[in-house]
């Protein structure tokens, strides 16, 4: 097995329309069949976990979630291993974890992630970016959210002109609360793909096996943007009672701020990570 892959949502959904003998684009049936090698592993597991309803699903709601996602992909891949029976055969136990269990900070994550859309409705003029920077920092402080931590690191991609980044977090004027939860929750499920991904990465590491590769395969062009410009360096897996959390170390590639030049990229860097020191995490981000 030389790479795992994971799915995005879309993926699934894209894939269940061509089961159902639904027409799709060409070039997402052409990518999701190169998928399907033998040498590849296939895994829902970030769509699973993240639901088919838009919010935190229930244990019922949960199960049906696997049963059909799972159900979905032994069917399609033919060449490609899948974890389908895996998961089937232990289903009661991955919904209980599924439905029960969630990132250490999930509600930190979710607190500042409601703040900061507000002040990136706009295009906020260039003269003014630091000021609202300065308040997205103060945000994160307040709600215990290390500023090198992705869900800080996006809105900040967002705040110095990224429009695909924006694209994830989504902001819009006159949202309903339930419109405005349900972005907030699929915001940070994508945005903490990245963590979770990390989190198989670090049992690789620990058992000291030959590593594959981890590729998360997704068609929303702005979150495999984000994702492939953030470089995880270091993985650490830390168990709590009913959360699952990474402690992971991370860069960033200066095209996720397409406003700033070299210089200011670097000041921006030593600015989170002096920001993260003064919370007391340093550069590491609990996730």
């Amino acid at each position: 097995m030389k790479k795992i892959i994971f799915l995005d949502r879309n993926v699934i959904s894209t894939i269940k329309k061509k089961l159902n003998g639904k027409r799709i684009l060409d070039h997402m049936d052409r990518s999701i069949r190169l998928l399907d090698k033998s040498d590849h592993l296939i895994t829902p597991f970030l769509s699973i976990r993240e639901g088919q309803s838009g919010i935190s699903e229930n244990y019922q709601e949960m199960k049906e979630t696997l049963v059909t996602e799972t159900s979905i992909i032994s069917r399609f891949f033919k060449n490609a291993k899948t974890d389908s029976s895996f998961l089937m055969d232990k289903k009661d136990e991955f919904t209980e974890i599924f439905s029960n269990h969630t990132e250490l900070k999930w509600d930190n994550y979710r607190l500042f992630l409601h703040q900061a859309r507000s002040i990136l409705l706009q295009t906020v003029a260039k003269q003014d970016r630091n000021k609202y920077r300065d308040q997205i920092f103060s945000i994160a402080s307040e709600n215990e959210v290390t500023p090198s931590h992705p869900v800080v690191i996006c809105c900040l991609s967002v705040l110095y002109g990224c429009t695909k980044t924006k694209r994830i977090i989504n902001p819009k004027l006159n949202e309903t609360n339930d419109q405005k939860d349900k972005a907030i929750y699929n915001a940070l499920n994508d945005i903490i793909a990245i963590a979770r991904v990390a989190m198989f990465k670090a049992v690789f590491l620990e058992d000291k096996r030959s590593t594959p590769r981890f590729e998360f395969f997704t068609f929303d062009n702005g979150l495999s943007f984000f994702y492939n410009s953030i470089n995880v360096k270091q993985i650490k897996n830390i168990q709590g009672e009913k959360q699952t959390s990474s402690m992971i170390e991370i860069s960033c590639k200066p095209s996720l701020f397409p406003d700033l030049d070299k210089n200011s990229f670097e000041e921006l860097m030593t600015k989170i990570q002096r920001e993260s020191k003064r919370v007391g995490e340093s550069k590491r981000v609990v996730s």
